[in-house]
């Protein structure tokens, strides 16, 4: 098999059925398809009868989406394995351009595209990954090389409606700890880039791709082409980093930037006022929400954090938090200086 596609899955009977047709539509026909149910409790496994000849189906005990990704990859046969969540949905010439273009650029670890937005309304939005960025990506900032290709000899292509797509080459290491870059299902990866070093981390559901995309790009570098190749379904789902607790949600970037890009030495030798801001932001954000929770020790905590960082002036409001960090009913003033600070523009 030259390509392994996983799909890990939790209680979507339903929408992992569309998800596997979406494979089966694939216009590249070199694959296998394994299918990790992740302890579901609801009638998957007898929905997903109907296709027992075409994909491989494995149930485990419940241990989150990392740990069932990994253990679809012990099973994997493929050169290249590609990602895909059970809500999601591939084009039909996802898997042959990116083959073709993986296969072009042997030296590198993965290739992964842009993707549309599945609005429960029913509408698609186009440039999804454009949302993850506060400013309208710059793609050849952030990669070293880029090229027009050439996509008449991939099979359903002619869908796109052109001859060329732009295709970004480089390392999105740094670029990473900034923000996520990669959308795990519009992704495909050499399995030998990963081989005995790299897995999933099962401990961090939240960011676990996030680290590992970062982590095989900064030894193998990517490919990013430049049009959308998947959808994203987008609705509530409680494995989402945005649908979690503020103040989770920041706990696990301080995780994941401490682990991944503090930890490095040579990398925060060279870049260490880029890692102490990012972490003086997040640091800052906990601060304020410890304050607001009226978590007087969690804010003084968070002070102690912020004086360890290399991170120059942070503004005057970050003084006023640490005042209201020692001031009684802070949690009430807070508020107020809040509404203040508005009315006063």
């Amino acid at each position: 098999m030259k390509v392994s596609v996983i799909i890990p899955t939790y209680n979507r009977a339903a929408l992992v059925q569309e998800t596997i047709e979406s494979v089966l539509r694939q216009s590249y026909r070199d694959y296998e398809i394994i299918v990790i149910d992740d302890g579901s409790t609801d009638d998957t496994e007898q929905a997903l009868k109907r296709f027992s000849s075409q994909i491989r189906y494995v149930k485990q005990e419940n241990r989150g989406l990392n740990a069932a990704r990994n253990r679809a990859l012990e099973l994997a046969q493929g050169e290249y394995v590609a990602l895909l969540d059970s809500d999601d949905l591939w084009r039909g010439f996802k898997l042959g351009l990116e083959v073709a273009v993986l296969d072009a650029f042997p030296d590198l670890g993965f290739v992964f595209g842009d993707f549309y937005i599945m609005k429960p309304d029913g509408r698609n939005l186009a440039n999804g990954l454009h949302t993850w960025f506060s400013d309208t990506p710059v793609w050849s900032d952030i990669y070293s090389s880029n090229q027009d290709w050439h996509v008449g000899e991939v099979p359903g292509a002619d869908e796109l409606g052109r001859e060329y797509v732009p295709v970004y080459t480089g390392d999105i290491y740094r670029a990473s700890l900034f923000g996520p870059q990669v959308l795990p299902s519009a992704s495909l990866f050499r399995r030998s880039s990963a081989a005995d070093w790299l897995q999933f981390n099962e401990q961090d559901s939240y960011c676990g791709d996030w680290e590992f995309f970062a982590r095989l790009s900064q030894r193998h570098g990517a490919a990013f082409i430049d049009t959308e190749l998947a959808f994203n379904r987008s609705h509530e789902d409680a494995v989402r980093l945005t649908r979690a607790d503020h103040r989770l949600q920041i706990g696990k970037r301080l995780d994941l930037i401490n682990r991944v890009w503090k930890a490095d030495d040579a990398f925060y030798r060279r870049r260490r006022p880029e890692v102490d801001g990012e972490l003086a932001k997040f640091w800052g954000q906990m601060l304020k929400l410890h304050l607001k929770a009226g978590s007087v020790d969690d804010a003084k905590a968070a002070i102690g954090e912020l004086d360890k960082l290399d991170a120059g002036n942070l503004g005057p409001q970050m003084y006023v938090y640490r005042a209201l960090a020692y001031t009684p009913g802070s949690s009430v003033l807070l508020p107020i200086l809040q509404s203040l600070r508005k009315r006063l523009g």
